[in-house]
């Protein structure tokens, strides 16, 4: 090779090595500035976060403090006949409710009533796509049933199947509803085609000392019950007496129970229901039966097996 090639080659060679170390400079220069700006940008974002934490932990003690002081206040849902009822938040406590309704004073807790606090003019109204979702799934069985039981908390805390077990049963009882409630919830009863339906019901209503509106109120569930299941054998209970505390206590007078239960009487047979008088099977003077009773509304397990005695030969008639 002469030297003039040589020297070609060699000057090549150089300018390609120049051309690479320009282009790793480039590269470094490139590069730092990218750490730069990433480095930038992390230090803003730690100076937006540690001014954020404090109004973080400002809004959460606020909520902290709204939820303490929403504790110690009353809730604005009104309660109904279920004040002595046990919470039922969990299995286990709706089990041992279903067991024993009556629970002491000092266990009483508030009953999200559905049926009560439905909205039939607001299509969009939670509790009453609640009933409604139901009334579709009780619809989807397709089945029909032998008895329905129909009440509140009285009713949702007696195991009716197992008194009855040769019956198809459904409880339909439903702690602290009222008998607008119950109106609302008449559809459940359509859906499962019942041959003979049980109502125990109004006394939530006329706790309240509306003996009138409650006449009114009971007259709209039987022609509700009527239209939605024409087919149905009806029996209307009597509502229960109440201890002499629970008297003063709501207050509700046994004069006051008596009254409402001779409306209902007429009420049902204008219906040509059959009125069933559980009432007097519990009386004893003008209060309840001491040894029926734990709470002084609810019928205790002995209670139950005096009611059951009254309207079993009505169950299998």
């Amino acid at each position: 090779m002469d030297e003039k090639k040589l020297k070609k080659y060699v000057l090549v060679i150089s300018v390609i090595a120049a051309a690479l170390l320009v282009a790793v400079i480039v590269l470094a220069a490139v590069n730092i500035n990218i750490n730069r700006e990433l480095t930038s940008e992390m230090k803003i974002v730690r100076e937006l976060q540690s001014e954020a934490e404090p109004a973080v932990e400002t809004e959460s003690a606020k909520e902290t403090e709204a939820a303490q002081t929403e504790s110690e206040q009353p809730g604005e849902i009104e309660t109904t006949l279920d004040e002595t009822l046990p919470a039922t938040e969990s299995t286990e406590e709706a089990d041992a409710a279903r067991e024993n309704p009556a629970a002491s004073e000092e266990e009483t807790t508030r009953i999200w009533n559905v049926g009560n606090v439905a909205d039939d003019n607001d299509p969009h109204d939670e509790a009453l796509c609640i009933i409604q979702g139901w009334e579709n799934t009780l619809a989807q069985l397709d089945t029909s049933v032998d008895v329905v039981f129909f009440g509140d908390s009285i009713t949702y805390g007696m195991d009716f199947q197992k008194r009855f077990p040769d019956k198809k049963v459904v409880n339909l009882g439903l702690g602290g509803d009222t008998l607008e409630g119950m109106i609302n919830r008449v559809g459940m009863i359509k859906a499962l085609k019942p041959e003979k339906v049980f109502i125990l019901a109004g006394f939530n209503t006329l706790r309240d000392g509306k003996l009138e509106y409650t006449m009114t109120e009971y007259a709209g569930l039987l022609n509700r019950i009527q239209e939605e299941a024409p087919d149905a054998k009806v029996y209307v209970q009597s509502i229960l007496p109440i201890s002499a505390k629970m008297q003063t206590k709501l207050p509700l007078s046994e004069e006051t129970i008596v009254q409402m239960n001779e409306a209902i009487e007429v009420i049902a047979e204008e219906r040509d229901f059959t009125y069933i008088n559980i009432h007097q099977n519990f009386l004893d003077g003008d209060v309840i039966v001491e040894e029926y009773t734990a709470d002084g509304v609810h019928p205790n397990e002995a209670g139950q097996e005096q009611w059951m005695n009254v309207i079993e030969p009505y169950v299998y008639e």
